[in-house]
């Protein structure tokens, strides 16, 4: 018999209470902490959270982040072997600095900006050319009355 899954929810659910989770065996809330809000793109998310331990519910993957003052693709290979003399088992992957995990997040929403901004500017270009087509197409009715009342002295 397997142990129950115990979680750590977000404050909106209290302690003790079921929650069904995705595999729906559901699991049963041991603690409580604050409303996490978090950036998810470029806008500031608030949503409900939970937290399982990861030896009730191991992943294939993990991240780790690590900082540094210098260049970050020096420590590379320092992490590489350390994670190596932690446990051989571990590869480390998709290495890629905070810079270039901020653009990849920020990449759909940047081409949505930009192919907005260039239906914009080609709607602006049309709205142009049909107030020009507009006050032309005024002007040329109007020609003979304009060419007589200047013949008559009018400004």
């Amino acid at each position: 018999m397997s142990r129950p899954r115990t979680i750590a929810g977000s404050s909106r659910r209290t302690s003790g209470a079921w929650v069904a989770d995705a595999g729906g065996d559901g699991a049963t809330v041991v603690g409580v902490v604050e409303d996490l809000q978090f950036e998810q793109g470029i806008g500031l998310v608030s949503e409900l959270q939970g937290w399982v331990s990861m030896r009730q519910a191991p992943r294939l993957s993990t991240g780790l982040v690590v900082r540094t003052a210098g260049d970050p693709r020096d420590l590379v290979l320092a992490v590489r072997s350390t994670l190596a003399e932690l446990n051989s088992s571990l590869a480390l992957t998709s290495v890629m600095t905070m810079d270039g995990r901020a653009a990849s997040v920020t990449a759909r929403p940047r081409v949505v900006s930009i192919l907005l901004s260039v239906f914009a500017g080609v709607s602006l270009f049309l709205v142009a050319a049909g107030l020009y087509g507009t006050i032309a197409f005024t002007v040329a009715g109007r020609t003979r009355e304009l060419g007589l009342r200047t013949s008559l002295g009018a400004d």
